[in-house]
């Protein structure tokens, strides 16, 4: 799991570079989870740029996307998404 989710973050990662919306900052696994992060100059237009293979090609459910909208204690938006790349009902 751990290996597909790295060689999806490279995708992810080529994807941003040519819309030139921001880049691929690491990784972290733990606890049964797993988390990428990316850096730019917006979290809107990172999202945007990635959203539609996020949701289409994500390796593993469930699948949540933070946009952390600043540094420190900053606006954040969290969206759940399910193995269909529909978001999660409530």
């Amino acid at each position: 799991e751990r290996r597909s989710l790295q060689r999806f973050a490279g995708r992810l990662e080529r994807l941003l570079k040519d819309l030139d919306a921001g880049e691929y900052d690491g990784d972290e696994f733990g606890c049964g989870v797993g988390s990428l992060y990316f850096y730019g100059p917006s979290a809107e237009e990172i999202w945007q740029g990635i959203e539609p293979v996020v949701r289409e090609k994500a390796p593993l459910d469930p699948l949540e996307a933070t946009l952390i909208f600043g540094a420190g204690k900053a606006r954040r938006k969290t969206i759940a998404l399910s193995e269909s790349g529909n978001p999660k009902e409530p």
